[in-house]
């Protein structure tokens, strides 16, 4: 950013532009306007292409994009975690619960088939994705008390919302009916989990990593 504004850095004892990215004197600094426009700019990057139309303007170029839903690719798949120091973890089911587990092509059969889930329409909305078990068809992970579980569908509407969720850009999880909180790991249990809420899996260190994940080959 500093590369593409100057002056970037300015004393404000001793400053000769009427505009900088920058001020700082002795003992600390701050950010003018255009430096927080920057950086707005700069850390929320639309994901999307938005259709628009330029006229009168010969030799111009323009693209405009938003945020939006990340599509993800249907079938059996595995979700593994993006955490620093976790990226060998996937998520499993485990005495019907969610859990990350250290899983590889050489874990016995059994537990690459508990960490294999169809992704498929979501239960509750069909733009989102419900994730059933490979090894007990029928059985959906869904979230009870703010902890995900592995359970059989009932049909009823409250467990479809409850194992939906939608996804965005990351790719992080975003819990259908509670769209403040995403799918998170958290001391290796699966939850769901909003950024600084009252909950212990809603500590924010690790938030955004801890949410992200990898929509990967299935492991059985």
């Amino acid at each position: 950013m500093g590369a593409a504004y100057a002056p970037a850095l300015t004393s404000v004892d001793d400053w000769q532009w009427s505009s900088n990215l920058i001020g700082f004197n002795a003992v600390s600094s701050y950010g003018s306007p255009s430096y927080h426009v920057q950086k707005m700019f700069g850390t929320t990057v639309g994901d999307h292409v938005v259709p628009t139309t330029l006229s009168g303007g010969s030799g111009l170029t323009h693209v405009a994009t938003r945020t939006a839903g990340v599509a993800v690719t249907g079938g059996f798949h595995s979700l593994r975690a993006t955490t620093p120091g976790f990226t060998d973890r996937y998520v499993r089911h485990q005495s019907s619960l969610g859990v990350l587990s250290q899983i590889s092509a050489s874990s016995p059969v059994l537990d690459r088939q508990d960490a294999t889930f169809d992704v498929v329409p979501g239960l509750a909305d069909n733009s989102c994705y419900s994730f059933e078990s490979r090894n007990f068809p029928g059985r959906y992970l869904r979230h009870n008390d703010y902890r995900v579980k592995l359970a059989a569908s009932d049909g009823s509407a409250v467990f479809n919302a409850d194992a939906t969720f939608c996804a965005k850009a990351g790719v992080r999880f975003q819990s259908y009916n509670f769209p403040d909180m995403y799918l998170r790991h958290y001391n290796s249990e699966l939850w769901i989990a909003s950024n600084g809420g009252a909950r212990p899996s809603d500590n924010p260190a690790n938030y955004v990593a801890d949410t992200t994940w990898v929509v990967a080959a299935p492991l059985g």
